[in-house]
């Protein structure tokens, strides 16, 4: 009876350890000590030296470059928590196609076991700025070994997962969800992501966005990765995050708009409202509290295009893309 008992033991510890997230740090809410300029991201590093951008609030009082939810590339709240990355995917500026690649890595908490299926899940978002849009480049490799690179050239590896092969990722506004199988060769402990194809296969999409050369770009937020199990794949909705009312309390109308917006609220609690470009430089606002819960905007002096409304009331906040038309 104890012998059996032990073999049970054995077997759940193994199915648990199995359908737990092997992604380390997955939605990048882990920092590590600042001995940089800026904060960075545990257990995630670079597979070349041409590095990955961090976003994080952490650094909102250091370098607001790599800030969230505004920074260098737009302004984007995380899928899960406050902090997410984001990748290069290519860069065609001066109307050439450059062969610098970025990689993120992270290593997994246990190797993958032989010929079992694992379920990946991952989410993206365009960044606002940039100006193409993305299909079939963004890769994401599983190895035994950690792969590296002294230079900032594309990996010369060819990754199992294809992200977005068929479809332009054009989405700047909400998080794309993505979902693939993978079935192990057994001991892959490391995951690499980035574009590994080289610059003569690069399939590019115009959708617009900032003026400045080092815009013209294919870049995109990454966050909420998961890795394991597909019975344990958890839910799109996380369980046991505080829920922010303010983001159901607020609607802002019209959208698109012309010179005015009104935000109404359905709280008690008195809003701040900042106003960001596509840049991330922050507007003045010229604001009228027209009663207890309205609030009117006068934005008729704002060139056309997008902006990015963040509201506070003290406790939450919400933000909000609207166009002027």
């Amino acid at each position: 009876m104890i012998r059996i008992f032990i073999v049970l033991l054995i077997l759940s510890i193994s199915k648990v350890g199995f359908g737990q997230n092997l992604v380390q740090n997955p939605s990048f809410e882990d920092t590590i000590k600042r001995t940089t300029a800026v904060f960075l991201s545990i257990s995630w590093v670079a597979a070349n030296k041409e590095g990955w951008n961090y976003f994080t609030p952490f650094n909102n009082n250091i370098d607001l470059r790599g800030g969230a939810p505004k920074n260098f590339v737009g302004f984007q709240n995380a899928k899960e928590g406050n902090s997410y990355i984001g990748i290069q995917i290519y860069f065609l500026g001066y109307n050439a196609r450059s062969s610098v690649r970025e990689y993120a890595q992270n290593t997994l908490s246990k190797a993958l076991e032989k010929d079992s299926v694992y379920c990946l899940r991952l989410y993206m978002s365009m960044a606002d700025s940039m100006i193409f849009a993305s299909k079939n480049q963004l890769g994401v490799y599983l190895s035994a070994n950690q792969v590296s690179a002294n230079n900032r050239l594309p990996l010369p590896y060819t990754p199992q997962i294809i992200i977005s092969p068929d479809s332009f990722n054009t989405d700047k506004e909400n998080w794309t969800e993505y979902n693939f199988q993978y079935t192990a060769t057994g001991g892959e402990r490391y995951m690499t992501v980035g574009n590994f194809n080289d610059t003569n296969s690069l399939d590019t999409l115009f959708v617009g966005g900032g003026n400045q050369f080092w815009m013209e770009s294919s870049y995109y937020y990454l966050d909420n990765f998961y890795l394991g199990n597909c019975d344990s794949l958890p839910l799109d909705t996380p369980i046991g995050l505080v829920e922010n009312v303010l983001e159901k309390q607020i609607s802002v109308y019209p959208n698109p708009f012309e010179n005015r917006v009104i935000v109404k609220s359905g709280g008690n609690r008195s809003l701040d409202f900042i106003l960001f470009n596509l840049l991330g430089k922050e507007i003045d606002i010229n604001l009228t509290r027209i009663s207890k819960n309205n609030y009117e905007l006068d934005l008729g002096v704002l060139p056309k295009g997008i902006y990015y409304l963040t509201v506070y009331d003290g406790i939450n906040r919400a933000s909000r893309k609207i166009v002027k038309q």
